[in-house]
């Protein structure tokens, strides 16, 4: 068997900053949506496959891709992702509210915020962060819970992260 041995290793650069290969990892930013029910209701997402949108700092990349309903991303590789978001509720008079991450439309994983019958009737915002070990083509998606309130709203500050990490 052949041993190779190496003293230093040094990053490939460009400039003062280490080049990476482009590694799957996606930020939306929210699509409006006016709800009238209660009850639980997936997230609406806006980016563009493969590039990056500077002024509003939103991309997929590396293979990841958003679905034609806007609602799911599907990631392209095996391991574990560093997925986020911060949801932003509009309108919410009465009831409590939870945000949810979901893999494969399974809530199984137990990542959720959640907020109180205290919320303003301006609005609140909702987030969470994880780290999901997720396998080719699982589909990642965030729902927002209404208990009670059947007049509210999903609001474009909302947006929605994930990274490859390894």
């Amino acid at each position: 068997m052949s041993k190779i041995y190496v003293d230093e290793i040094l990053p490939k650069t460009s400039g003062s900053w280490p080049v990476m290969p482009d590694r799957p990892a996606w930020r939306l930013t929210g699509i409006h949506q006016d709800i009238t029910s209660s009850g639980t209701h997936l997230a609406k997402w806006q980016g563009q496959d493969d590039a990056v949108s500077a002024d509003i700092r939103r991309f997929v990349l590396g293979g990841c891709t958003l679905n034609g309903a806007t609602t799911h991303i599907t990631v392209p590789q095996t391991g574990l992702y560093q997925v986020n978001t911060c949801v932003r509720v509009d309108e919410v008079a009465s009831s409590f509210m939870m945000v949810r991450l979901r893999v494969n439309d399974s809530l199984t994983n137990d990542s959720l915020a959640i907020v109180g019958n205290n919320i303003s009737t301006d609005y609140d915002s909702l987030s969470l962060s994880d780290v999901l070990y997720l396998r080719v083509n699982d589909t990642v998606s965030i729902d927002v819970y209404s208990s009670t309130d059947t007049s509210w709203e999903i609001d474009v500050g909302s947006n929605f992260s994930g990274v490859f990490i390894g």
